[in-house]
C-alpha cells in the first residue's frame, strides 16, 4: 500500500532527523550544511504528509465505492433469490 510506504518514508526522516540533532561534534554543523539539510528535511516531510493524506482521502474513497458496490450485488443476489423461490 502506498500509504505504508510513505509512513515508513516519514518514520525514516523523522530518525535521520533526531539523529542529526545528536551528533553535535559533526563537522556540518560548523559549517553551516546542517541549516540546508534541516529545510530539504521540513520539505520533504510536508511533502511526504500531503502524499500521505492524499492516499488516504483515495483509499477511504475506494473503500466507500467497493462498499456499496457488495451492498448492491447483496441486494441483487437476495431479489434474484427471493424470484426464483416464488416461481
Amino acid at each position: 500500500m502506498r500509504c505504508d510506504r510513505y509512513r515508513a518514508d516519514l518514520a525514516e526522516l523523522d530518525a535521520q532527523r533526531r539523529k542529526a540533532t545528536c551528533d553535535v561534534g559533526n563537522i556540518a554543523l560548523s559549517a553551516g550544511v546542517d541549516i540546508l539539510w534541516f529545510q530539504w528535511a521540513e520539505k520533504r516531510r510536508s511533502a511526504l504528509n500531503k502524499d500521505l493524506a492524499r492516499a488516504l482521502v483515495e483509499e477511504e474513497h475506494a473503500r466507500a465505492k467497493a462498499k456499496r458496490a457488495f451492498g448492491r450485488n447483496q441486494a441483487l443476489s437476495k431479489i434474484l433469490g427471493q424470484s426464483v423461490h416464488r416461481r
